[in-house]
């Protein structure tokens, strides 16, 4: 509260005196005390100074008296915190924002000039010299996202963005100067808007003129790109798999092409094709037969037609992982059961699983002893082990510790199943390769049906070809006897146990771990239950079929074969092959020499390709997990590294590559969209012009000077010139003092 001459009870109170007219000297208390304080001290100096000894003269002490009387005033102002304020008038020239468009498309060429010259044009020769002088330009680029740019960096722009987005270009802008005297837009772009809404309805609506200049041709100009590649993640070696590749004529009459598909060990398949004319799409498939093991780089090439521009889309690069064409799965059992036959039946439906079955008849033997020696002492050599309730209390100690060697020789993914006579305490040994701890509660054979956890629910491997998830809510009921209490802490629940309703008393909160999964080590699965052949056999009794126990073991030892890795430390990116300009999302698991999940690592990760390298930090997620963002500045392929440390200390690295496609989104259409930009224009109340005639457009562009009044305030009391000039008049006069040899 401010107040003026007025005595103010409350000493926190500011008064305020007008000294100009837009001047005003604010203090902390009343003016009276201030006078009165003043006087008090002003009186006290005189009177000290009215008799000396010894005796100086009159003018000596006049001065002495200004000297102490000027120092204990100022002394007072900052006892009372004395702060002036004042106001003052600013005018602010009218501002024109300029957005940039950066996408990809802005470096096709129509005719023999490229739009990023035309582009170049515009703001570096008629804006200067068309514009109103009186107007301030602030610049912006804008592809799916808006930044702004120093007038000093227009002459190097690389225009790179995978999308087009004008309705969040503009409402960035005027977000970001409406308060600033924002008169006028000034967009230059080819109207080609890939991501967003309808920028003509939000220009209608947003109360400044937009006004556009077309870059490029509304002229569609012959072009041949390739519009998509759908292919498996994932293939098999020596067995071809489908490369569906999307191939767009624009502007060509029927035309003969050659694509060419190359891996890492050459041309594995070059084809001709007729291209039928626009506006048709073709689709063409290819088959690839891999030959060799792991990631394989594949790039796709569609030769060129006579005079095409545009060559940045006849090119596209990704990967797929190729695994072994045969699966060696070995299954152990601790006794027979019709689940054995099941699980065998619906695995062996495809022939790239070879399976071997060994089942334990008791008291240390086995059902076809031969056969099972055999199987047993070349563990070693299979890619998938299958426990089926094993160990039992009957186990084998021969054969558990034939297990666990095999295991440590060579860690391999598990599917693990509970069945009805699981020995807890045997099965500790193998905790560290499933995921879950050898801590179960055992109770009577319970009627239980599974309900999909919210991860569960977009989980890959729960997923079922031609039927939504709500096919897991048809199941009939299976048993378990035992009740899951520990599992590891990067362990994935994606379905929980729930008692059968009718069976027994049991709230629908009241429910534990029926199947889970682990992959931040050797990639195991586990299911916590028995009789998993009434997903078979009952659905088909009731007319369903049996598609998803069937889907559900495809997808499960798939998942598991994919990707295996047994390393501590795991960097991996959402997907293997990026558009340009696509966000790429990386992810990497740690865990220690027990596996547990390292909680307080320091992730640093390089990302590098032919031109550069990167290098940032990772943040945690929680259970051992580091997840950050990334977006590439070219094409190309790119190889992260991640490095561990804890404190000092390196504890471990891990690699990853994927790659960055030069097609892009934005180059699947490039003609000049005129109509849109003439109605962005026209809504909002501005004008469209091509280049060659945006001069005329520039020298329409108004605004008016924004006058504001501004009003400052400075701390006077607390600055030090203030008690600097307090102690040069104190100590001056203790200076004379002293020369006086006055007491």
């Amino acid at each position: 509260m401010y107040s003026g001459f007025k005595t103010q009870p409350m000493i926190n109170q500011r008064a305020m005196l007008p000294l100009f007219k837009q001047i005003h000297l604010l203090i902390t208390g009343s003016y009276l005390y201030l006078c009165l304080v003043a006087v008090v001290l002003i009186v006290w100096t005189v009177i000290v100074y009215r008799h000396t000894n010894p005796i100086v003269a009159r003018w000596m002490r006049h001065l002495l008296i200004l000297l102490r009387g000027c120092a204990l005033l100022l002394l007072i102002l900052v006892l009372f915190e004395l702060t002036a304020q004042w106001q003052q008038a600013e005018e602010r020239p009218p501002l024109l924002a300029v957005l940039i468009d950066h996408s990809a498309s802005m470096v096709c060429s129509d005719g023999d000039q490229p739009r990023s010259q035309s582009v170049r044009e515009v703001l570096q020769r008629e804006l200067p010299r068309h514009l109103h002088r009186d107007f301030r330009v602030q610049y912006f680029l804008f592809d799916n996202q808006t930044v702004d740019v120093p007038a000093s960096r227009l002459d190097s722009l690389h225009y790179a963005g995978d999308a087009t987005d004008i309705t969040q270009a503009l409402e960035s802008v005027k977000s970001l100067l409406l308060e600033q005297n924002l008169s006028s837009i000034l967009l230059l772009s080819d109207g080609n808007y890939t991501h967003g809404g309808d920028p003509a309805r939000y220009a209608a609506e947003m109360g400044i003129p937009v006004n556009t200049v077309g870059i490029g041709s509304p002229l569609r100009m012959p072009d041949l790109g390739i519009v998509s590649v759908e292919s498996n993640p994932f293939a098999f070696t020596g067995e071809s798999t489908p490369i569906q590749v999307t191939l767009r004529n624009n502007g060509y009459k029927d035309l003969s092409v050659r694509l060419t598909l190359q891996d890492g060990q050459g041309e594995a398949q070059s084809v001709p094709w007729l291209i039928r004319r626009n506006p048709a799409d073709t689709v063409l498939t290819l088959r690839y037969k891999p030959l060799q093991e792991g990631r394989q780089k594949l790039t796709l090439s569609l030769s060129a037609a006579e005079e095409e521009k545009n060559r940045g889309n006849n090119r596209y690069t990704f990967y797929i992982d190729v695994l072994k064409s045969r699966l060696r799965i070995c299954l152990l059992a601790g006794i027979a059961s019709a689940d054995i036959a099941f699980l065998r039946r619906h695995l062996t439906v495809s022939e790239r699983f070879e399976i071997r079955v060994v089942i334990e008849s008791g008291n240390g033997s086995f059902y076809h002893a031969d056969q099972a020696r055999a199987v047993i002492d070349s563990l070693d050599h299979a890619d998938l082990l299958v426990l089926y309730e094993l160990p039992t209390p009957q186990t084998s100690p021969r054969l558990l510790g034939e297990l666990q060697k095999s295991l440590q020789r060579r860690p391999r993914p598990i599917l693990w199943i509970a069945g009805q006579a699981l020995d807890w305490t045997k099965n500790a040994a193998l905790d560290l390769y499933l995921p879950m701890r050898s801590d179960a509660l055992t109770m009577g054979g319970t009627e239980i049906v599974p309900v999909l956890t919210p991860l569960g629910q977009v989980h890959p491997l729960m997923q079922i070809p031609s039927r939504d998830i709500t096919a897991w809510s048809l199941l009939p009921p299976v048993f378990t006897r035992y009740r899951l209490r520990t599992w590891w802490p990067d362990a994935e629940i994606l379905v929980q146990a729930r008692i059968a309703s009718g069976a027994a008393a049991a709230s629908a909160a009241d429910t534990w771990p029926l199947i889970l999964v682990r992959s931040s080590t050797n990639k195991s699965a586990a299911i916590l239950g028995t009789e998993l052949w009434r997903w078979h056999l009952m659905m088909a009794g009731i007319g369903n079929s049996d598609e998803v126990y069937h889907n559900f073991l495809q997808n499960l030892v798939r998942w598991l074969q994919i990707e295996r890795n047994t390393d501590l430390i795991r960097v991996q990116t959402d997907q293997s092959n990026y558009h340009y300009g696509d966000q790429v999302r990386i992810s990497a698991q740690v865990v220690d020499a027990q596996f547990k999940p390292v909680e307080d690592a320091e992730v640093q990760l390089f990302i590098r390709d032919d031109a550069a390298e990167n290098s940032f930090f990772l943040q945690p997620g929680g259970k051992g997990s580091y997840t950050g963002l990334y977006r590439p500045e070219r094409a190309g392929d790119y190889q992260l590294q991640a490095v561990v440390r804890r404190g000092e200390q390196v504890i471990g690295e891990a690699q990853h590559l994927f790659s960055v496609g030069s097609y892009s989104q934005e180059l699947s259409e490039t003609i000049l969209q005129e109509a849109l930009l003439q109605q962005v224009a026209q809504l909002s109340g501005g004008q469209y012009a091509r280049p060659d005639s945006v001069a005329a457009l520039l020298r329409t562009i108004s605004g008016e000077r924004q006058e504001r009044i501004l009003t400052r305030e400075m701390e006077v009391w607390h600055r030090m010139p203030l008690l600097v000039l307090i102690l040069l008049l104190l100590s001056l006069e203790w200076f004379i003092r002293r020369r006086k040899g006055m007491l």
